[in-house]
């Protein structure tokens, strides 16, 4: 693993609510349903230590395409994107890159973001922040 979103990628795709679904992205949707796309939105250094290491805030938001096209649709897709907020919230950490740990990950805010022209299809989102350990040693020796 290369990056802080190889990672989340990887976690995400772990994921048994998402299993069913083989189109995944980063930083986009394609609007026919049933693909999710990861959208990072920052890194944020919370503090620095004496070693110079750093705790980081990571944020980025799980977006998944669903029908909508039906109040029994959109029921079951809310259901679903709530679920996978409730996921997020107890699974076990991911795994990150060498000099990395992840030390804590809240999944947040899981709603309905955006509907298409037709209102046929919907965007659901969880947000996400993932509070981080690097050690800048590590880092620069792999």
């Amino acid at each position: 693993m290369t990056s802080i979103i190889d990672g989340i990628k990887n976690y995400v795709a772990a994921c048994p609510l998402l299993a069913d679904i083989s189109k995944r992205h980063i930083n986009w949707l394609e609007d026919s349903p049933d693909n999710y796309g990861i959208y990072p939105s920052g890194d944020t250094v919370l503090s620095t230590y004496i070693s110079g290491s750093e705790e980081r805030l990571y944020t980025f938001a799980v977006e998944v395409r669903k029908m909508t096209d039906s109040d029994v649709r959109r029921l079951e897709s809310s259901g679903f994107i709530e679920k996978l907020q409730i996921y997020f919230n107890s699974a076990p950490l991911p795994l990150l890159p060498a000099g990395c740990t992840a030390n804590e990950l809240y999944a947040e805010n899981a709603m309905l973001f955006d509907l298409d022209k037709s209102g046929k299809k919907g965007t659901f989102s969880v947000q996400c922040k993932m509070k981080y350990d690097i050690d800048y040693t590590e880092v620069n020796n792999t």
